[in-house]
């Protein structure tokens, strides 16, 4: 539906076409099933970025050096100002996502549960790495928790199946940690844009597949999508990543 919109309203900005201030809701089985089917999403890229930012990593060799696959990062220097685990746990000295779990411990009803990834940044003109996210909020309604997803710039096709692969999981760990369930997850995008390099991959993308994607069975398939032992310098602390997240705990 979200190809289709920007294909029939999206403004011709030469190489891309865009829909801007678009949003779109994600209701409780919508954030359990099929997140990434809609397109032919890469599973290889998807689990090594997903452990990346587990890591809380900024460095873009061990993310790009796993494999060419078309999605690699690029950035002025080896580190990546984009790097949403290492903006989440790290970069500001302080964990956000356990600060929004203290908080809606504290005050269900807060309206401070908020990840900010954007910031002020003086070299925003020039800079490659722009980060694209603004903030996720988190709030409860009817004892289910709810994340908003605010996005200045969200490419349709090559980054939205993976941004929202971890932004649910970030959702259902909190969720999780609360002792409470998803309500919605709500997308929202000051430009949703489609390349257009893309839309010959778009006519091809079939409405429904039977893949579903959740950390769990992520995992579970990690053996058959990944030769890890090739990559034991980048796996050898999974077990412990998996673990201090809290959604997981593998023998």
């Amino acid at each position: 539906k979200a190809y289709k919109d920007i294909i029939a309203n999206g403004h011709d900005k030469g190489s891309f076409l865009e829909l801007n201030n678009y949003s779109y809701i994600l209701n409780h089985e919508g954030l359990n099933k099929n997140i990434v089917s809609a397109v032919d999403v890469n599973y290889d890229y998807l689990c090594n970025e997903m452990f990346w930012y587990m890591t809380a990593s900024e460095d873009l060799a061990s993310l790009n050096k796993i494999k060419s696959t078309g999605n690699n990062r690029s950035s002025e220097t080896e580190f990546s100002n984009s790097a949403y685990g290492h903006i989440i746990f790290k970069r500001h000295g302080y964990n956000q996502l356990e600060q929004v779990i203290e908080c809606l411990s504290k005050d269900k009803n807060s309206r401070r549960a908020v990840i900010n990834f954007n910031v002020p940044d003086r070299h925003r003109i020039d800079i490659k790495d722009e980060i694209c996210t603004y903030a996720l909020q988190f709030y409860i309604n009817d004892d289910k928790l709810n994340c908003t997803c605010m996005m200045r710039s969200n490419d349709s096709y090559g980054c939205l199946p993976y941004d929202l692969a971890f932004f649910t999981e970030l959702q259902k760990y909190v969720a999780f940690s609360l002792g409470i369930s998803c309500g919605t997850y709500t997308h929202f995008a000051v430009s949703f844009h489609l390349y257009k390099r893309d839309l010959e991959k778009v006519a091809k993308i079939k409405p429904h597949r039977d893949i579903e994607f959740n950390l769990v069975n992520l995992v579970s398939q990690l053996p058959n999508l990944i030769p890890i032992a090739k990559y034991d310098y980048f796996y050898k602390d999974i077990v412990n990543i998996f673990k201090k997240f809290g959604v997981l705990c593998l023998n």
